[in-house]
């Protein structure tokens, strides 16, 4: 049952069914590997994108909002809707934020490149977030998050899955579709659960244009094979 062309083995049905139990588990889950790292709080970045979204919600319950602090980290080529609805995300959930420009220091870096390719660009504003993530950890006291998940690992996609980091990646063995049932299950903003799929790297970038398909159809290959 719940088979077709683009999901052989009804990965997708499977998912959905045990999402409920999904998330209990995963609640507890984070709470323990939080504290097992010697640590009360997290520090995460907020796009306004899904999975960072869901981070935010699945920690508050695990941890608290007071022990959820978010960072928001655009840069002058950014959605305006990407800041739009992580801040929405942070009035939603009563979180503390802080919210850091990262257009100066990347723009003061490439001055001295100006030809630098549009790979090399988003692979230095992923470092550059993930390095004011740390300062904040290191400041505020928390454990860092790095929001990677299973599908993109595996298909080796984006810069930060490529950057090495103490970051805890809590999605790291969860699909993307897994993510997006989450975001149904936990009534994330409807903003959010539809936006397409983008690492906002450059204007327009959208991750199932780059990928040549829609997560759906690729995380039940992933799962087939």
């Amino acid at each position: 049952m719940g088979m077709t062309a683009s999901d052989p083995t009804a990965a997708g049905e499977r998912w959905r069914a045990r999402t409920p139990e999904l998330h209990k588990k995963l609640v507890e889950r984070l709470r323990k590997a939080i504290e097992e790292r010697g640590h009360t709080r997290v520090v995460l970045g907020l796009s306004g994108g899904l999975d960072s979204t869901v981070a935010a919600y699945l920690f508050v319950e695990a941890l608290g909002s007071a022990n959820v602090f978010g960072v928001m980290l655009p840069y002058r080529t950014s959605d305006p809707l990407s800041l739009s609805s992580a801040q929405g995300v942070v009035n939603g959930l009563g979180i503390t934020s802080r919210r850091v420009n990262i257009s100066p220091m990347v723009d003061a870096y490439f001055a001295n490149f100006p030809d630098a390719s549009r790979e090399r660009r988003a692979t230095r504003l992923a470092w550059e977030r993930l390095a004011i993530l740390h300062d904040f950890g290191a400041h505020y006291g928390g454990q860092v998050l790095q929001i990677v998940n299973r599908s993109d690992l595996a298909l080796d996609f984006g810069p930060d899955v490529r950057l090495p980091s103490t970051a805890y990646r809590p999605f790291d063995g969860l699909y993307k579709s897994q993510i997006r049932l989450l975001g149904k299950e936990l009534a994330i903003p409807a903003q959010v659960l539809e936006r397409r799929p983008s690492l906002d790297s450059y204007p327009g970038q959208a991750d199932e244009s780059e990928l040549g398909a829609g997560y759906d159809a690729i995380d039940a290959a992933l799962a087939w094979l």
